[in-house]
């Protein structure tokens, strides 16, 4: 798990409101100790009722990164249901092309497109709401 300290600070403030302040920290691992000291330092400030830091924005993923899983998407989504996308699917025998370098994948069989659609909704009166126990929500 990749989490910062000042990460670990704002989880722990959040579950803090959800346990209404009883929470119990369990110290596992120690594979990097300074990282490890970070971490409980930001937990306990937490606990003490210290400020949550603010959060570096994170930064766009890299071009390597973003073909790798593009790749790995491709050759997956035929089996993992979970990455098949609504749309008109592949016929037998069509070619996927991956890369210029790389051989063409011919695709085995068509993906069904689910069942059901996700629609996303923005409500205006959700910008009025509040959380009275934390008082860093906006």
């Amino acid at each position: 798990m990749c989490v910062s300290p000042p990460c670990f600070h704002i989880l722990t403030h959040m579950l803090m409101s959800l346990a209404e302040g009883r929470l119990v920290l369990a110290l596992e691992g120690g594979y990097n100790l300074q990282a490890t000291a970070g971490s409980v330092a930001a937990c306990v400030r937490a606990l003490l009722g210290g400020a949550c830091p603010v959060l570096t924005p994170p930064t766009a993923p890299s071009d390597s990164a973003l073909q790798s899983i593009s790749q790995t998407v491709s050759a997956q989504c035929l089996y993992w249901a979970s990455l098949q996308v609504p749309g008109p699917s592949l016929a037998d025998g069509d070619v996927i092309r991956t890369s210029s370098s790389e051989k063409s994948t011919t695709v085995a069989s068509p993906a069904s497109s689910p069942s059901m659609t996700t629609g996303l909704v923005y409500d205006e009166r959700m910008m009025e709401h509040e959380n009275l126990w934390d008082r860093h929500h906006p």
